[in-house]
């Protein structure tokens, strides 16, 4: 399990050699993924031992399974963090502004009929500020 700094994702986005949005928006994607192990992995292991230091007999084994799981999870959660940081970081020194989450990377035009021509041809198409 790798630890995720934004020093890390920045270059592993530089090494994928594109500027294009859905390229990198893809590399993310797959860096988040690899540093959600961690944390689900984490949250497993803090569940088995808080239910196994319910038991007398097994809280020695719970405790220290409820420790590392969430030692885990903060490295994960940490992980997560980082990701962000250096897609931002990244982004931010391409020079593009970062886009909004859920926004998708093309704009599509919005037809104008409020003060449009009978005529279908003679319909003029505005793009939606942004």
């Amino acid at each position: 399990m790798q630890r995720f700094h934004r020093e890390s994702v920045a270059a592993a986005l530089a090494s994928c050699g594109s500027r294009d949005p859905d390229v990198l928006h893809a590399h993310k994607r797959a860096l988040l993924s690899a540093a959600r192990e961690p944390w689900w992995i984490g949250t497993g292991l803090t569940w088995a031992g808080g239910i196994c230091t319910l038991t007398v007999v097994l809280a020695p084994i719970g405790l220290p399974l409820l420790f590392a799981g969430l030692r885990l999870r903060r490295r994960g959660a940490a992980s997560l963090a980082g990701v962000e940081a250096g897609f931002a970081d990244f982004v931010a020194a391409a020079g593009r502004p970062r886009p909004a989450a859920g926004s998708g990377s093309a704009r599509t035009p919005i037809p104008s009929h409020a003060s449009s021509p009978k005529n279908p041809s003679e319909r003029s198409t505005r793009w939606p500020s942004s």
